[in-house]
Formats: C-alpha cells, sequence, structure tokens
C-alpha cells in the first residue's frame, strides 16, 4: 500500500483508487485540492518541501553522497553505446528537473534549468581489465558511479556510466541525487531511455506524450497550496496519533550511538521463497490487509521482540503522486510515513495484521502533509544522534528494470552497493517470480555485518513462521536461530548484550567482557527514575554481591531468593548471583511472608537477598543479606 513503485505494476493511478475505496468503506476521504497548472513565470523556481530540506542538509554537510539514489542494469546483446547516449539525452531534454541546479537568490534557494548537453554517458571499456567479468570488479566501478558526491550549486545532478565487460555485455550504472528523483523517478528514466533508444535504432520519432507539468510547477503549486487552513486539521490529528512517540526503538547494537552518525552503511541481501510469500498472502488477505502490510506486520513484530518495546514506530514512503498529471513525471515527490504499532497485549499475528492495517489506512489518509512538515511542527526533542521520529525503515516496491525493451538487448538488475545509511535500519523488499528479494540497509556505526545477517535470517524465520500459522502470539512467535537454544530476555531492566546474536557463554561472562572493552558505556538504565550504570559500575557492584554470597557459603549450582523490585539494584543482584555460579530464584517482595517462604523452602534457597526496608525471610537453612541503593552503589 505504501510501496514506491515503478510504473507498470499497476499504474499509481489504479493504486490510488484501491486507496480510495478502503477509506471510503472507513468513512476517510481525502480533502480535494486545486488542479496543478503551469507557472506563471519561466525563472528560477521555489523548492518543494522535500527539496528544502535536502538543500539545508547540503549546506550543513556539502557533498554527503547519504542522498544519492543509484540504479544498475546488466545488458546483455549487441548495444549501440553512443545511441544509447543519444536517448539519455533526450529524456533528459524532456524532464527539466534533470537538468536542474540549485542557487541562492535573496537569501532563498531557487531551481535554476540548464541545459541537456551538461550529462553525458561515461564509457569505459573493462574488456582488456583483468577478470572483465569478475563481480567484485564491476561492483567497484558501480560504486564510483553511485557514491561520487554530487555539488547541488554545480550539477549536473545526474551521472550514468557504460561500462563495457565482455562481447556484447554491458553494465550501466546511473546516480541521481535525492532532491531532483526518487525510486519511482528511476524506472521512469529507464522506462523513458530504453523507448527513446529503440525508436532512434528503427529511425522513428520518440512516441512520448508531452509532459503535462515540469517538476517545478509542482513546487510551486505545493507552496500555494499547503496553506494553514489546509494543513492544521491534519496536523493536529498527527499531534494526536504520536503524542508520547518513543524517542528512540531501543534496539541491541554492536557499538555505542555516536553523538554525530557518519551515515556509513552497508546491506545484507533478503530473500523469501514464493512458497512463503503466498502463505503470507493468504494469512493477511483474510484480514482485508496487502502483502506490505502483511510484512510490515512480520517485521514490527521482530522489532518489538529484539527491543522489548510494545510501541514501535516505522517509516515508510509514499509514492506522493497521487494525482495523474504526477505519475510521469521525474522527480522528488515521495513523501514519508510514520507509522506507530501498538502490539501490547500479546495479540495473535493476525490481530497485528489488522493493526497495521489501520495504521496504514489512517497514514495514507492523511499523507499530505510533508514529513518535513510534520517533523517541524511537532518539534520532537532533537538529538543528532539520530533521526526524529523513527530509526527504522520499511519499503516494498518493484524490481527496477526488469522488463525494459531494448530492441534485441536484454535486460537484468544489478544489487548496487550501499554505502550509505540514513536510518538505523532500512528494510527495503521487492517482489520477483521467485518470491520477495531485497535487502537490509543499516548504519555500520551501529551494526556488525555478521549481527545484520542475523538479524535478516531472523525477519525471514518470522515470516515464515507466521505464513503457516496466523494465530501464533507475538510473545511465541520464533525469532531464535537454529543452535542457540532457549532464551528469556525479560522486558524490563533491559541488560544491552550488543548484537542480534546470543551469547555462547553465560551472561555474566558476557557482561564481564563487555565491561573490558566497554567500560564507560551505559550497561542498564532504570526506566523510571532513569539512573544507569556504566557497564564498569555494573561489574564492580555485582562482584560485590557475589563477594558477600560466597562469603555465606554460596557455591556453584546453588540457589539464591532475589526479593527486590525492579530496578537497577535488582539487575546488580542478579548479576553477582550468576558470578557467584549460583541460580536465582525470583521473589516478590509485595507476597505475604509466608509464601515468600514457602517459595524459597520449595527451591531449596542457601541465601536471600532483600532491600532495605523489606522484611528478611530466613530460617529453613536461608541466609538473609540485606542491600541498600545508594545511587551509585549497591551495597550489602
Amino acid at each position: 500500500m505504501t510501496s514506491v513503485e515503478r510504473p507498470g505494476k499497476p499504474s499509481g493511478a489504479e493504486r490510488d483508487k484501491l486507496v480510495e475505496r478502503l477509506l471510503e468503506r472507513r468513512g476517510l476521504r481525502r480533502p480535494g485540492a486545486r488542479t496543478i497548472g503551469r507557472r506563471s513565470t519561466d525563472g528560477p523556481a521555489p523548492l518543494s518541501s522535500a527539496q528544502l530540506r535536502l538543500w539545508f542538509i547540503d549546506r550543513l554537510d556539502p557533498g554527503n553522497p547519504a542522498y544519492n539514489i543509484g540504479g544498475a542494469l546488466r545488458l546483455h546483446g549487441p548495444l549501440d553505446a553512443d545511441g544509447f547516449e543519444r536517448a539519455i539525452r533526450l529524456v533528459v531534454a524532456r524532464h527539466e528537473i534533470l537538468r536542474t541546479t540549485f542557487a541562492e537568490v535573496d537569501g532563498a534557494p531557487v531551481q535554476v534549468v540548464g541545459d541537456a548537453d551538461r550529462v553525458s554517458l561515461d564509457q569505459l571499456d573493462l574488456t582488456g581489465a583483468a577478470g572483465p567479468g569478475d563481480p567484485a570488479l564491476i561492483r567497484r566501478h558501480v560504486e564510483a558511479v553511485v557514491g561520487r558526491p554530487f555539488s547541488l550549486d554545480e550539477g549536473p545532478l545526474v551521472r550514468a556510466a557504460l561500462l563495457r565487460v565482455g562481447e556484447n555485455e554491458h553494465v550501466l550504472a546511473l546516480a541521481m541525487h535525492h532532491i531532483v528523483s526518487d525510486g519511482w523517478s528511476m524506472g521512469i528514466l529507464f522506462a523513458e531511455v530504453a523507448r527513446a533508444y529503440k525508436a532512434g535504432r528503427r529511425g522513428e520519432p520518440l512516441a512520448l506524450d508531452p509532459l503535462p507539468l515540469q517538476y517545478s510547477d509542482f513546487a510551486a503549486w505545493e507552496r500555494d497550496e499547503l496553506t494553514p487552513a489546509r494543513l492544521d486539521p491534519v496536523l493536529e490529528w498527527w499531534r494526536e496519533r504520536l503524542a508520547g512517540v518513543p524517542e528512540l526503538l531501543d534496539l541491541p547494537t554492536d557499538h555505542p550511538r555516536p553523538a554525530s552518525p557518519s551515515f556509513r552503511g552497508d546491506s545484507v541481501p533478503v530473500h523469501i521463497p514464493a512458497g512463503v510469500v503466498e502463505g503470507l498472502r493468504g494469512v493477511v488477505a483474510g484480514e482485508g490487509a496487502t502483502l506490505f502490510m502483511g510484512l510490515l506486520a512480520a517485521w514490527v513484530v521482530l522489532l518489538a521482540r529484539l527491543s522489548g518495546s510494545v510501541d514501535v514506530v516505522v517509516g515508510s514512503p509514499v509514492a506522493g503522486r497521487g494525482r495523474p498529471e504526477l505519475e510521469g513525471l521525474i522527480g522528488f515527490f515521495v513523501n514519508t510515513l510514520v507509522l506507530r504499532v501498538d502490539v501490547s497485549g500479546d495479540p495473535e499475528f493476525r490481530e497485528v495484521v489488522r493493526r497495521v492495517r489501520e495504521v496504514t489506512l489512517d497514514g495514507l489518509a492523511h499523507q499530505e502533509v510533508p514529513f518535513e512538515r510534520l517533523v517541524a511542527e511537532l518539534a520532537p526533542v532533537r538529538d543528532l544522534s539520530r533521526t526524529p521520529l523513527f530509526q527504522v525503515m520499511f519499503a516494498l516496491q518493484n524490481a527496477p528494470g526488469d522488463d525494459l525493451d531494448l530492441d534485441g538487448v536484454s535486460t537484468e538488475p544489478v544489487a548496487v552497493p550501499s554505502m550509505t545509511a540514513k536510518f538505523d535500519l532500512t528494510l527495503e523488499l521487492y517482489e520477483t517470480g521467485d518470491g520477495i528479494e531485497g535487502r537490509l540497509e543499516y548504519a555500520t556505526d551501529l551494526f556488525d555485518r555478521g549481527s545484520v545477517v542475523g538479524l535478516v535470517e531472523r525477519f525471514v524465520g518470522v515470516v515464515g513462521g507466521v505464513a503457516v500459522d496466523g494465530g501464533v502470539r507475538v510473545g511465541d512467535v520464533g525469532v531464535l536461530l537454529a543452535g542457540e537454544g532457549g532464551v528469556v530476555v525479560p522486558a524490563v531492566p533491559v541488560l544491552r548484550l550488543g548484537g542480534f546474536g546470543v551469547w555462547g557463554g553465560s551472561v555474566g561472562e558476557l557482561v564481564v567482557g563487555r565491561a573490558a572493552g566497554w567500560g564507560d558505556a551505559v550497561a542498564v538504565v532504570d526506566g523510571v527514575s532513569g539512573v544507569g550504570l556504566s557497564y564498569g559500575e555494573l561489574v564492580v557492584g555485582a562482584e560485590g554481591v557475589a563477594a558477600e554470597l560466597r562469603g555465606v557459603g554460596v557455591g556453584v549450582e546453588d540457589r539464591v531468593g532475589v526479593c527486590l523490585g525492579r530496578g537497577v539494584g535488582w539487575v546488580v543482584s542478579l548479576l553477582g548471583v550468576w558470578l557467584a555460579g549460583a541460580a536465582y530464584v525470583p521473589v516478590d517482595p509485595g507476597w505475604p511472608r509466608v509464601r515468600r517462604e514457602w517459595v524459597l523452602a520449595d527451591a531449596g534457597a542457601g541465601a536471600v537477598i532483600s532491600a532495605g526496608g523489606v522484611e528478611v525471610v530466613e530460617g529453613r537453612g536461608c541466609r538473609g543479606l540485606v542491600g541498600w541503593w545508594t545511587g551509585s552503589v549497591w551495597r550489602m
């Protein structure tokens, strides 16, 4: 439903009608807006809301390649390289945005349209290189095209390279700055270049309908259309929907979050077999939902299980082309929906799908507010170490360039390497004849590749499980990998164990090992008071508890009661029990004394740790130890 799809499967107009029908059934209608017309002047044009945000970001960090978007195709067959370059220039001449640069006039940024001949096709013959068909060699050259910075002032903001890698074998690499394009636009560009190339080969004129608008017309229309009278009611809806939204989805990471992200990234491929996809379709169809909603629900379930949160917020792109006159335009139209999913109550997966469906349809009914405006209006607590409102993205889209007609040259998509990451995690999927393919892009500031490989395996496993049993509850969904065994993670407090893998040794060994390298990093935080301990402080306190326990005769495989309320002191005591080689017995301090005594006796506990002010339970061979939390030290 919110996929950024390429024209053809189905058209944006068809998909928009489907959305309208779904919204009408729920009593929701999108408000009308005036028709988009041509600008009254041919001079510099204003920027759209989305463009303005990227312009400001570029001013703060000029040339950052995080906002480069790229695509690549493998071309099989005899290709006329010069004819291909002419085709590219024809399409660039057709779309003003592809020859646009950005200047500052009287303190405000504007779009300036240049000449089409500034965009050319770089041709490189790799057939004389060692191993011309080597994927690593091709990857390096594609990376050079996609990863090189753009200058918004100087342009051009489109670059293309044709790599000859064998007899009648080529690779086309294409890159554009996001300020002039989006995923849908990449599909338009590929399709129109193919039509122009085919027409040129046959000596025919390019048979494309004239564009009704240019992107600058849309930008001017948006500036005049998105008035307070139109946006205020929608913004109020978003304020209510996002009230109290978590500032961070606290997933386990391999590295502490830096104060300022580098935006460096990488990705891991994703594959879900066709049989599993069809099974998931069957489950979600019964709930009146789409494949997008089903995959998002599975992703949300996994994020909830790994973060320990029942309030999961995910961003998802929408094409932003609800009007037919925008379908054929290249430009930055995509908007971002903030999808907040409640997974409290340990619901069945089918119920999660229903909740995702409601959230998605509500978001679509209120999508006219640009994400940039939403962030500005809601003014969440700004933290440069993370993106506002959400840190994880999800997208389902069509595979690029899988059905182009190049007059005897067949095409297939080439995976474009991820070298940047705008978010902590971005799960990008697309449908193929073999099921679902895609990639999980991740910020290398936070995650190691091995952890993300494991995360992909867990996601595929979750999808496979819910595709067979849509009635499985969130808490019972399998998220462990083969050989990990059973691991129970308490909801609070959460020990940040790092990564998405499961430690093969004891928890005590893991935390002590973390303290050796991460002594000053935050290990645990009290969710109520906000008091936290570093790994070094946690281990010092726990070793003190372990020493006290050993002093009263507690040894390996003994049992120790922990009669404490949840908090930092509870974590210190629990870890101390483990470091002493013992097992802990949970005892609720709110239980009657008789029940506490019975639980300890039944478990054969040799000692019990209790807090100051809580009656110590002794007797029957159980030694009582009283601890006080001083705010920084847990004393016995």
